[in-house]
């Protein structure tokens, strides 16, 4: 598997240089020239949000081209290769996104200057912010975000390549739609778990303002994890099978 991901690397290098590149850039310009702190936050982590969508759609082309791939698929390599490889290069970068975001916020907070994750509490009269614990937190709930989006979307595509008729994107898009907001919300729903996993856990508070006095609420939040966990394993099982026996190489 480790010469599928050197491939898939060398493939989208460039790219995802660039980009990170301009993210260090823009965040750099945005500490140095940025006046207005309030739209600078929001420029901040708007930043973090693009690169990581980026890293989503880069992994899920590279996935797609490669479970049609004709010379891909002659590799004798295990069927789940083909999702791991992938998986693995945006599960990679995303870890450095996250690591590039703690030292970030780390460093303004050591310069004295606001973190990421400060807000006014208007009702305290004071300045609230979230330890380092919590924003590592809000870190991994990031990284175990863009992990479930990609299985996913990577579900959503192979379901898509397994119809051998025109319209597989629109056949991804419902299978995406489903899985996004049909099976997954419902049964957290009746479950009464929390609709965004440990960022609905960390960030609500019962006054309604800043964060729980109980943050992590264990219980809660490894329901969460468990049921989306859950999910992952049947969608893996489920690109494995379609893999083998419907999606056709070209």
């Amino acid at each position: 598997m480790m010469r599928l991901l050197k491939y898939d690397w060398n493939r989208n290098a460039t790219t995802l240089l660039i980009a990170a590149v301009v993210l260090a850039v823009a965040e750099l310009l945005l500490e140095l020239f940025g006046h207005n702190e309030a739209a600078g936050f929001t420029l901040m982590i708007l930043g973090y949000v693009a690169i990581s969508v980026m890293i989503i759609v880069i992994s899920v082309k590279t996935y797609s081209r490669n479970i049609i791939s004709y010379s891909r698929r002659l590799l004798p390599v295990r069927t789940i290769y083909h999702i791991l490889s992938p998986l693995l290069l945006g599960l990679l970068a995303t870890l450095l996104v996250d690591i590039v975001f703690l030292l970030h916020n780390g460093l303004r907070e050591q310069a004295g200057v606001m973190s990421l994750f400060n807000w006014v509490d208007e009702t305290a009269g004071s300045v609230s912010h979230l330890s380092w614990g919590e924003v590592t937190l809000v870190a991994a709930g990031g990284f175990w975000m863009v992990l479930v989006q990609l299985l996913a979307l990577f579900t959503s595509v192979t379901i898509g390549r397994s119809f051998r008729t025109k319209g597989q994107a629109w056949i991804m898009l419902i299978s995406y739609l489903v899985i996004q907001n049909g099976i997954s919300l419902f049964i957290e729903s009746l479950l009464n778990l929390p609709k965004f996993g440990w960022f609905e856990i960390i960030m609500t508070s019962d006054q309604g303002m800043g964060y729980s006095s109980d943050p992590y609420k264990y219980s809660d939040l490894y329901s969460s994890i468990a049921i989306e966990a859950a999910f992952c394993l049947l969608m893996i099982t489920g690109m494995v099978m379609l893999l083998n026996r419907r999606v056709e190489v070209k």
